[in-house]
């Protein structure tokens, strides 16, 4: 079984969190979306996984470290160069990411 594998199955867990959460806590105004952000962290991971050539490390909270460069937010759409703190926001769209910053560093 791969590590996407893994991360599948995560994501199917996260989703069925959030879903009795949302049961749950239909009536309240105001709840935690801590199973909401589990399944946007999962989801992010995955779009990042399928991508075989990054190196995909963790790195904080919330964070991945990829090819030893670039702090990428799992939640947010920001990014940024490690040991930098100017964060840089990017496209929904994680191959645009993907294509445009991380792998065109390289040409």
């Amino acid at each position: 079984m791969t590590l996407l594998d893994l991360l599948y199955i995560e994501l199917d867990a996260a989703e069925e969190r959030r879903r009795i959460s949302e049961e749950r806590n239909y009536h309240k105004d105001v709840y935690g979306r801590s199973a909401e952000k589990s399944v946007e962290r999962t989801k992010k991971l995955i779009a990042l996984r399928k991508h075989e050539s990054l190196d995909i490390q963790a790195y904080n909270s919330g964070l991945v470290l990829i090819n030893d460069k670039f702090v990428v937010s799992l939640i947010n759409n920001k990014w940024r160069i490690k040991n930098k703190n100017k964060w840089y926001l990017h496209k929904e769209d994680v191959d645009h990411f993907v294509n445009t910053y991380i792998l065109g560093d390289k040409k």
